[in-house]
């Protein structure tokens, strides 16, 4: 493969971003449905309640705390990891290219 091809594989054109913003919009969805990451597995102490979201990596992790009967009170901690943000970005960016690399050359035969 050369430097040429590369080039062309990812360069951005109409149909690349919008397959992107597609995928982004799916794990956007995810994450508003509270759909944790299935891959993502932490025992928590007792009282608290973990999801984690971001597919393929995670990027964003929720803590409850103070999921308990005698004390009706509930903090959460919101963190972000934006390396595992910007790892997904990259791994939508591919996975966008290829998509609309094997429709052009399926449609081509």
């Amino acid at each position: 493969m050369d430097k040429e091809t590369i080039k062309r594989f990812l360069k951005p054109d109409k149909w690349k971003v919008v397959v992107f913003i597609l995928f982004v919009l799916i794990n956007i969805a995810l994450i508003y449905l509270h759909i944790s990451n299935p891959l993502s597995f932490i025992l928590p102490e007792p009282g608290q309640y973990i999801e984690e979201y971001g597919l393929p990596f995670v990027f964003l992790t929720v803590i409850t705390e103070g999921i308990t009967l005698i004390s009706p009170k509930v903090s959460k901690t919101i963190s972000v990891n934006y390396y595992g943000l910007f790892i997904d970005i990259l791994v939508w960016w591919l996975l966008s290219c290829l998509v609309i690399s094997a429709y052009n050359k399926f449609r081509k035969k």
